[in-house]
């Protein structure tokens, strides 16, 4: 990795007011280095959320279908604390069959090969840092372990920093999947066809949108929307 677009990220990091520009400055780092893609995952327990510059209709079918308990990259991530290098043609050849189809779809976008970077975080949250590209033989430089450790954490830290101060003082504290569930709502979703999208229980979908009302101070679900919508928070 060079120096150069190492401390030019670590600058434009600093600087950043907004999560805009933390998204542009990861997104500069990583055309730098030949990459075409980036993903940043926090995953606290079972809630995840993630920001990228990937396919908006990849972004919404990977939280959606709950890509990230498939995800081979993730579960390779679980497992190691220092960065590694992937490639979905040979992640398949071990690849149970949820996973092929997940890295038949990420193909079809044009995710193909990359390098993610595993970071720890206070309170049992981990993220991971993952730069992609579309070009499945293609490597890129990433050879320095400690500089691609100390960049996952300077994003995670700051993006966590905007997203913090972004969050209007009101707004209702929403877990992910609140969050999901909400957003499937406001498309117009019945708790059982979001329960069958999200591979889980309708119960268990009513029991978050529950939750979503409780917080938000709703008198029901298309009150919540709207006030989760008003307060930014979906």
């Amino acid at each position: 990795m060079p120096k150069t677009a190492f401390l030019e990220l670590r600058d434009e990091l600093e600087a950043a007011h907004a999560m805009s520009a933390i998204k542009l400055a990861v997104a500069r780092f990583g055309t730098s280095l030949g990459y075409c893609w980036y993903a940043h995952l926090s995953a606290h327990g079972s809630e995840v959320e993630t920001f990228s510059n990937y396919p908006r209709a990849w972004q919404v079918d990977y939280l959606a279908k709950g890509y990230a308990d498939v995800d081979p990259v993730v579960m390779t991530a679980i497992t190691t604390e220092s960065r590694f290098a992937w490639n979905g043609a040979t992640l398949a050849l071990d690849a149970s069959p949820s996973q092929r189809a997940f890295l038949d779809e990420a193909r079809r976008f044009g995710i193909c090969a990359g390098t993610s970077i595993p970071c720890v975080g206070a309170y049992g949250r981990t993220s991971l840092l993952t730069f992609a590209t579309s070009e499945p033989d293609t490597e890129f430089e990433f050879d320095c372990p400690i500089l691609a450790a100390t960049t996952a954490t300077l994003v995670d830290v700051h993006a966590q920093r905007c997203q913090r101060d972004e969050l209007p003082a009101h707004a209702a504290r929403l877990t992910a999947r609140e969050k999901t569930c909400l957003t499937w709502a406001a498309n117009g979703n019945k708790a059982a066809l979001t329960g069958r999208i999200l591979g889980t229980a309708e119960t268990t979908v009513e029991f978050h949108l529950r939750n979503a009302k409780r917080k938000l101070g709703a008198q029901n679900t298309t009150h919540a929307v709207a006030l989760a919508i008003r307060q930014q928070v979906i």
